[in-house]
């Protein structure tokens, strides 16, 4: 498979939109139009994965993660990072995920984050990151945004995640 990863741009979000990607693949045009302008106004790096004009993948580097401890710690957060089903096992998410991560870099970041949820639909996932160096934050899982306290009756759904760090070593090049 021949692919690139490159910034969203207008032209991408029909087709985006119209691509099936499988049930992870989500978002309409309103979703995609809000993702421009975030990413045209710095708040949100958005990457595709591309061959020729056909869709692959895409995943986005939010600088200012909406998880308090990343945000209060300054480590930008890999959010909504997702391949066509028909695309994957073949390097797509690993040449997204390090694209985010030279971009991290480039802007100094010692660290990136992300979350990751915890049922059988993430384990293909799971095993990524840990492969490419992610390692749990400490802070235990979170629902919602919050963290789970033992005895807490929680929702097993896409919101229940564990959240991952990774060292960013600027002279490190993967």
């Amino acid at each position: 498979m021949n692919f690139e990863v490159r910034e969203l741009r207008a032209e991408d979000v029909p087709r985006i939109t119209e691509t099936y990607g499988g049930a992870a693949w989500h978002g309409g045009a309103k979703k995609w139009d809000q993702r421009l302008v975030e990413h045209a106004h710095g708040q949100r790096l958005v990457l595709l994965v591309v061959d020729g004009t056909d869709v692959l993948g895409y995943g986005s580097l939010l600088w200012v993660s909406g998880h308090a401890p990343f945000r209060e710690a300054h480590i930008p957060e890999i959010n909504d990072l997702v391949v066509a089903e028909r695309c994957r096992n073949q390097g797509v998410a690993t040449k997204l995920i390090h694209a985010l991560e030279e971009r991290a870099r480039a802007a100094r970041c010692p660290k990136i984050g992300v979350g990751v949820g915890l049922f059988k639909e993430y384990g293909a996932a799971q095993r990524l990151y840990v492969h490419l160096g992610y390692v749990p934050d400490g802070k235990g899982m979170a629902s919602g945004g919050l963290p789970v306290a033992a005895g807490d009756k929680v929702l097993v759904d896409d919101d229940l995640v564990l959240w991952l760090v990774k060292e960013l070593d600027a002279s490190a090049k993967q």
